[in-house]
């Protein structure tokens, strides 16, 4: 029974080993083949056709731009929130915010820091706010 269980142990191992062996010269191949069927362009899939990511992107970008600068012009963002009623809270923002960003740069700068582009952002907002 001993000599069974031994013989029966290196016929596994043999059998793991060449398994292991298959696999890994197998691998380049597979991926090779993988490789060559790559679609020309890999924005596009197949299953879902008409959807780009680039496309996306744009759109995703276009609407951030609309709702900035209906918040600058000081309408809300959704038509329905007062039909587009005229206020004041960006400039507000951009004060407040300038101010907040001057007395970062102070602290920054008390530390040894570099509180240039601070004052920079600082300076920014101070112009959006006019």
């Amino acid at each position: 029974m001993e000599h069974y269980t031994r013989s029966l142990r290196t016929v596994l191992a043999l059998l793991i080993i060449a398994m292991v062996m298959t696999i890994g010269t197998g691998m380049p191949i597979s991926a090779q083949a993988a490789e060559e069927q790559k679609p020309d362009h890999p924005g596009k899939s197949d299953a879902a056709p008409g959807h780009n990511k680039d496309e996306a992107e744009e759109q995703r970008n276009k609407i951030r731009k609309e709702e900035e600068h209906k918040l600058k012009k000081g309408k809300g963002i959704r038509e329905g929130r007062g039909q587009g009623e005229e206020s004041s809270f960006y400039p507000q923002q951009a004060k407040t915010l300038a101010e907040r960003l001057r007395e970062s740069a102070a602290i920054v700068a008390q530390q040894g820091g570099n509180a240039q582009p601070l004052l920079d952002a600082a300076a920014y907002f101070d112009k959006e706010a006019e």
